[in-house]
Order: structure tokens, then C-alpha cells, then sequence
């Protein structure tokens, strides 16, 4: 090559490199694009859907007042998972209050998931030994990826943001209910910041463990903190460690109630960016060749290689057991809370007609009655997500480029798809059976009789096993890329339909297309068996359309 040919080689512009062309962080942002939006616009379309509920059933300013009234007067349970009540007869403050408290919750599950798979996704797929043969340096590979995640974050958020104001804006109906950009921005920016320290975690476990472990260290760590600020007021021990909660530092930062705070969320922050330091050092300082713990030791013995069945079963195992633990750590102190809310029940007798107004011919003064009240609704919703994670590992070995090997095999395509889907089937019941023993135990604790829930925790795992099956299904007929993405967004959009369709009344034939809908009242013995049997005919459709759209489509990537 001569001179003159090599001055005229040229790198990628800054456009080509933010387009995903000759640079780690620009292809990082390039893959996740279509999450982010989908992140954002979801996000957006929860304080939307608050906001036209408020609207609707409380247009007036003195039902906005009769209504502050009565949520500040609620009990030190509620007001723990809610937070405090700030300028709730306000559109911006109710929505602030009550949908944006937990929403680091929802979009930490994604942060985890996106972020434990930028270094374990790419060890378990075998491709970080061709990423690291390139000339970039360890560090910069890490970092590039962990940022391009920010990024994509920030840019998610502010859609939120922006979407948030618009609602208020169009839909506001008293003096005060239009919505600052600023405070928007602001109050999103510290869903950003907890949710970021879900992923963070999962990204520095992830630098030496699965992706499994990473992802479900992370969203176990995450639930954990949020139930020890939830359950401070009402559980002793809980009140001696709520310090350790990032949900305790920044309960004073409420921007859309007016109320800002911004040392804390900056810790936050802080721990953030030295969670995500130590991922970079991790990977580092490993060596490349050796695969993350946490995988093997689940699968280890002879066990998980007896059988295409058994071998997704147990690639699917390292997601599914921290998604039940997690889930099952805030069932069982909602279990084990029934002594106190049977007490409030007792002092507060208005209370007591106002929720058995809403919540007849059950005894709210047990264990099974509570966990109905307050858990199943949000369980369910944390399952499904479960359920999605779970059911998009079922198109790894397509997407990682194993497939063509393992169809070396004496297999046959429909064989394979069924067997591994039972796999899938299986983690997804395991999943919904770790959940379960704690609150067993708790409710065991508390001395009732834990039969009623036992089963109620076999329809919510019935449930998402059906969800799975919606998951098969898409992924044997469509592309491997898009079982969790679907299921995912199905589950966020049922409990969207819930929150604004009942308070709306819209019609059932609408409101029953959420599965959750089905789900009876578990916990009290009031099944559905219209339900279950829906449940059922997902599960063995899924499984079937999977197969046959599987046998007849092209492999891809």
C-alpha cells in the first residue's frame, strides 16, 4: 500500500460511530434503540393513565381535597409502600405519589436485565474473546457499554418525562394541575438514577458470574431495599436498617409535589457510578477464558445433560431462582404484617368498612386475606416480568449462533422446541415455587393455616407459566429475539389496562383481555376456572405453535 493510499483511509465519522458503525458505545445504542423507546414510552403512559383516572373521578377541587384528606390518613402500611402524600390533590403530586414512588422498581428489572448481559451475555454466547481481540483496550469496552446504557436510560426518561407534562397539561382540570417540565425531568431523573442502581449491581456481578446471577442479584437487591423502606413503620427490625434503603434517602425528593432534595439522589448516584467502576475493574482483572460462576454450579453433575428438557431447565435456573427469592422476600413480610393491619383494622373501624366495601366475604384479619389486599396484584405483575426474562432465555442458542450444532444431534426441530420449552415450563414453576416457601413460612409464622395460599401460589405460577406460552409461542413463530420483549410488554400493559380501565369502566370485553384478570381471588380459595382453563389451553398452545412455527421458519440471528 503506498503512502498516498494510506492517508486516504479514513475511521468511521461521529455519525457512522453513533450509528453503531466502528464503535462499541454506538452499536451499544444502535441494539437497545427499540427497548429504549419501548422503555420510554411506557413509562410515560403510566403517570398518563393515573392522570386521566384523577380526571375523571375527581375533577373538582374540593374532591381533590376530600381526597388529599383521606390518603394522608391512611395507615402507616400503605403510607410506607406509597410514600408520604405530597400535594396529592394536585395532578402532578397524586401521579408523583401514587405511580412514580415504584417505578425505579419496573424500570430496575430492565435496568438489570440490559446490564447483567453486556459482559455475561456476551461470555456465555463465547463472542468476548472476539470483542477483546479488537484493538480496544478491556476498560473501554466495559465502560463504552455500561454508557451507552446510561445513555439509552436518560434518553428513555426523558420521553417519560416529556409524556408525563403532556397528560397533565391535556388533562388537567383544576388551578395547579399542569405539570413543570423541570420538575418532570427532575423527578424522573431519579427513577434514572435507582433504577441504574439495580443494573449496576447486576453489570459488576455479571463481570465474574451468569447472567442469571447477575440479573437476579440485582432485582433481589433492588425489591429488598425497597420492602425494608416499605415495611419500616410497621416491622421493628426494618426500622433499625432502613438507612441501607436508597428508597429512604430520597423519599424528600418529590419535584412533581414540589418538593426537591438533591444530595441524596447524588449519593445515589455516587454508588451507582462505584458499582459500575468495579464491574470495569472486574472484568479487567478476570480472565476471559473462564466462564462466569453461578451457571455451572447450578447445572453441575450429569443431571442437566440428560436431555434437551433438563439442559434448558437448567440454563433458565440461574434467572429463576433470584426472581422467586426477591418476589418471595416482599410476600413474606406482607404475610407476616397481618398481626399489624388486624390491629389497624381494630382502631380504625371506618377503615375497616371502607376496605371490606371494596374487598367482601373475606377475612381480612389473616394472613391469606392481606396477602390478597396487598400483594397478589404486584406480585402477579413482578411473576410476569419473571416469566419474560425466563421465557426469552428460551431463544439463546438461536440467537448466540448454537442452534446449527445442536441440530447436529440426532434431534429432530419439533423435538427440540417442545423439549426445551417443557425446560422453560419448568424454571417458570420452579420460579413460582421459591416465591412461594417464604411466604408459606411466613404465614406459617404468623399462625395461620397456609393451605389457602399454597394454592393461590399454584394459580399465580399457573399464570405465568401461560405467559411463558404466549413467550413460546411468539419465538417459535416469529424470531428468538422477541419472546421476552412481547411478554414483557403484554404484562406492563394489562397492569396499565387495570390501573385506568376499572376506575374508567370500560367494558369487560376489554378489560378481560389482561390475563391478571382471570386470576380470581387466589388467595381466599375464589378461583376462576374459566380462567385456569385459559390458562391451560396458553400453555399447550404456546408449546405447539412454537413447535410448528419453529420446524417451518428459517434459523436466524
Amino acid at each position: 500500500m503506498s503512502a498516498a493510499d494510506a492517508v486516504a483511509i479514513r475511521g468511521p465519522s461521529v455519525g457512522a460511530r453513533l450509528a453503531g458503525l466502528g464503535s462499541v458505545f454506538g452499536k451499544t445504542i444502535r441494539d437497545s434503540r427499540r427497548a429504549v423507546l419501548a422503555i420510554g414510552i411506557i413509562a410515560g403512559l403510566l403517570p398518563l393513565a393515573v392522570a386521566s383516572t384523577l380526571a375523571t373521578q375527581f375533577p373538582t377541587e374540593a374532591e381533590r381535597l376530600k381526597l388529599a384528606q383521606e390518603m394522608a390518613a391512611l395507615p402507616a402500611i400503605f403510607l410506607g409502600l406509597l410514600g408520604e402524600p405530597l400535594r396529592v390533590e394536585t395532578m402532578p403530586g397524586f401521579i408523583s405519589w401514587r405511580t412514580l414512588n415504584f417505578m425505579p422498581i419496573f424500570i430496575g428489572i430492565w435496568s438489570a436485565m440490559a446490564l447483567s448481559g453486556t459482559i455475561a451475555g456476551e461470555t456465555g454466547r463465547g463472542s468476548l474473546e472476539i470483542l477483546a481481540a479488537a484493538p480496544v483496550r478491556r476498560w473501554w469496552l466495559a465502560t463504552a457499554k455500561a454508557s451507552a446504557h446510561v445513555l439509552g436510560l436518560a434518553i428513555a426518561m426523558t420521553i417519560a418525562a416529556v409524556l408525563t407534562v403532556l397528560g397533565t397539561v391535556l388533562l388537567g382540570t383544576v388551578e395547579g394541575d399542569q405539570a413543570r417540565l423541570v420538575d418532570s425531568l427532575s423527578e424522573f431523573a431519579w427513577i434514572a438514577v435507582g433504577a441504574v442502581f439495580a443494573g449496576s449491581i447486576a453489570f459488576a456481578v455479571g463481570s465474574v458470574a451468569s447472567r442469571g446471577v447477575a440479573a437476579g442479584t440485582g432485582v433481589v437487591i433492588l425489591i429488598a431495599v425497597y420492602v425494608v423502606n416499605g415495611f419500616a413503620a410497621s416491622v421493628p427490625f426494618f426500622q433499625s436498617i432502613e438507612f441501607l434503603s436508597i428508597f429512604d434517602w430520597t423519599a424528600g425528593h418529590r419535584p412533581l409535589a414540589g418538593v426537591y432534595d438533591w444530595a441524596p439522589v447524588g449519593v445515589v448516584a455516587v454508588v451507582d457510578v462505584a458499582l459500575l467502576a468495579a464491574g470495569v475493574g472486574l472484568f479487567v482483572a478476570r480472565d476471559i477464558g473462564v466462564g462466569g460462576l453461578g451457571g455451572p454450579a447450578l447445572a453441575s453433575g450429569t443431571w442437566s445433560t440428560r436431555g434437551a428438557a433438563l439442559r434448558s431447565f437448567a440454563e433458565r435456573l440461574p434467572a429463576a431462582l433470584p426472581f422467586g427469592l426477591g418476589i418471595g422476600a416482599y410476600g413474606f413480610f406482607i404475610a407476616v404484617s397481618a398481626d399489624g393491619f388486624a390491629k389497624l383494622l381494630d382502631d380504625l373501624p371506618q377503615f375497616a368498612d371502607l376496605i371490606a366495601a371494596f374487598f367482601p366475604g373475606f377475612d381480612l384479619r389473616t394472613a391469606a386475606g392481606v396477602l390478597e389486599l396487598l400483594f397478589v396484584s404486584f406480585g402477579a405483575l413482578l411473576l410476569g416480568l419473571g416469566a419474560a426474562a425466563i421465557a426469552h432465555g428460551w431463544g439463546a442458542d438461536e440467537r448466540d449462533g448454537r442452534l446449527e450444532v445442536i441440530l447436529s444431534a440426532p434431534i429432530s426441530r419439533v423435538g427440540l422446541a417442545v423439549r426445551s420449552g417443557v425446560g422453560t415450563y419448568l424454571a417458570v414453576m420452579t420460579m413460582a415455587a421459591v416465591m412461594a416457601a417464604p411466604i408459606a413460612i411466613g404465614t406459617i409464622a404468623r399462625g395461620d393455616d397456609p393451605g389457602g395460599p399454597i394454592v393461590g401460589f399454584i394459580v399465580l405460577g399457573v399464570y405465568a407459566t401461560a405467559l411463558a406460552g404466549i413467550g413460546l409461542a411468539v419465538g417459535g413463530l416469529l424470531s428468538p429475539r422477541w419472546p421476552g420483549i412481547v411478554v414483557g410488554l403484554y404484562v406492563i400493559g394489562s397492569f396499565l389496562l387495570e390501573v385506568i380501565g376499572t376506575p374508567l369502566k370500560l367494558p369487560d370485553t376489554i378489560l378481560d383481555l389482561s390475563l391478571a384478570r382471570h386470576l380470581g381471588r387466589p388467595m381466599v380459595g375464589d378461583y376462576d376456572e374459566v380462567g385456569l382453563a385459559l390458562f391451560a389451553v396458553l400453555i399447550l398452545g404456546g408449546l405447539a405453535l412454537c413447535a410448528v412455527g419453529f420446524r417451518r421458519r428459517d434459523l436466524r440471528a
